[in-house]
């Protein structure tokens, strides 16, 4: 069972604007491995050149690691649980499989946006195998998906109603509810369900998830962990539980569980994320970086395999424009300018531009001693955010 596509919205306070959609690529992953962190070269369109650097520069000290959270807005304080509660928030919006054959093509094309393409794929697969609950599974998911939840639960009742073999058709029921933010009667069809089929596992994932959206940690933490104990190879309730307990503070369980996740489906591009976001909480920045360089790499090779070869905002439903820059505002913290640098302006090539990718251009060549480049792009950060391009600008000419 796996929840495809993730979040456009996910890097809330340390990338601000967020764009998100998740598990998308899970069905068409890439077989190829992570690499290891390494210096990548990045496109140096969009934006102004570094001027060339003085051979002899004076000193000038480091931003200190409070000075970059401070320039980027964001109180260091709020500044992780914000970044993981919206890249969860953004995983809820997603669909819960509730086996491998839900995972199949219709579900790429319409994670990107193509929903009529993607109906029509399910009702010829309807046709072709009338017997096939993932296939009336896809169908309710996707008309769920468009907002028409009254066809997707008329969907859902008339399977159900045919006998035990669309029972998966349940677990899309719950989705629907919560969706809805009718979480009451998403808990109530989960436990009714669950009566039907008391060890379900994905029954126990999806109450978890609507547990862990209405903030009832403890409750979903059980809920997930039974979906475990039943489950062992269960990478998603894994994923899940590991960002629960990154939000509560408890950063050993957190990176047990995404390593598990990782070891599972280690072509998936979210365990690596969910690993980034726990060690950049933690401080360790050389790993998140290589962990969020990892995130990207796989969701960018397995896009390629989609119709719309989208990079990893159809992966995992993050921009990887907002995941270039938040690799680049850890690099400004690691005092790596140069790479800061590629990030940021990778970041714009990716696109769209956000404010965050001029600013952290601009302090990148203000700290490479180009402080002409700086100014250049404190200028377009200015139209972006004004307040903001004033702080880097007094900054720059102090």
């Amino acid at each position: 069972m796996k929840t495809q596509n993730v979040l456009m919205a996910l890097m809330a306070a340390c990338l601000i604007s967020a764009a998100v959609t998740y598990w998308a690529v899970r069905g068409t992953q890439s077989q190829v491995k992570p690499a290891a962190v390494s210096s990548y070269a990045l496109p140096d369109a969009a934006v102004p050149q570094a001027a060339p650097v003085p051979a002899a520069m004076p000193p000038k000290p480091a931003l200190s690691r409070e000075q970059v959270d401070t320039l980027f807005g964001v109180p260091a304080d709020i500044r992780q649980n914000k970044t993981v509660e919206a890249f969860i928030k953004a995983m809820q919006e997603q669909p819960p499989f509730a086996g491998p054959g839900t995972r199949g093509y219709p579900v790429v094309v319409a994670q990107e946006g193509q929903y009529e393409k993607a109906m029509q794929l399910a009702e010829k697969w309807i046709q072709d195998y009338p017997d096939s609950a993932d296939a009336y599974y896809m169908q309710a998911w996707i008309f769920a998906r468009t907002g028409n939840y009254e066809a997707a639960v008329q969907v859902c009742n008339a399977m159900l109603a045919k006998g035990p073999d669309f029972g998966k058709l349940r677990y899309l029921l719950v989705w629907i509810n919560a969706r809805r933010q009718q979480y009451d009667a998403a808990l109530k069809a989960c436990d009714e369900a669950l009566a039907a089929e008391p060890v379900n596992f994905g029954l126990y994932y999806g109450k978890g998830r609507i547990l862990d959206v209405l903030g009832r940690n403890d409750e979903a933490l059980a809920a997930y962990s039974r979906a475990i104990e039943l489950k062992a190879d269960f990478d998603d309730a894994y994923l899940f539980r590991g960002l629960l307990y990154t939000v509560l503070g408890q950063y050993e369980k957190a990176i047990n569980d995404q390593k598990e996740a990782v070891r599972l489906n280690k072509y998936d591009p979210a365990g690596y994320l969910g690993l980034g976001l726990i060690y950049d909480q933690i401080g360790d920045y050389t790993q998140a970086v290589e962990q969020m360089k990892n995130a990207i790499m796989l969701g960018s090779l397995a896009s390629r395999t989609t119709a719309a070869k989208q990079p990893l905002t159809a992966g995992i439903g993050i921009n990887d424009a907002l995941i270039y820059n938040k690799i680049g505002l850890l690099y400004l913290k690691l005092e790596l300018y140069d790479d800061a640098r590629a990030a940021f302006q990778d970041s714009i090539v990716t696109g769209p531009p956000t404010a965050d990718a001029y600013r952290g251009l601009s302090l990148a060549y203000w700290m490479l001693g180009a402080k002409d480049a700086a100014l250049e792009n404190c200028k377009i950060l200015e139209r972006l955010d004004a307040q903001g391009a004033t702080a880097v600008a007094e900054l720059i000419n102090q």
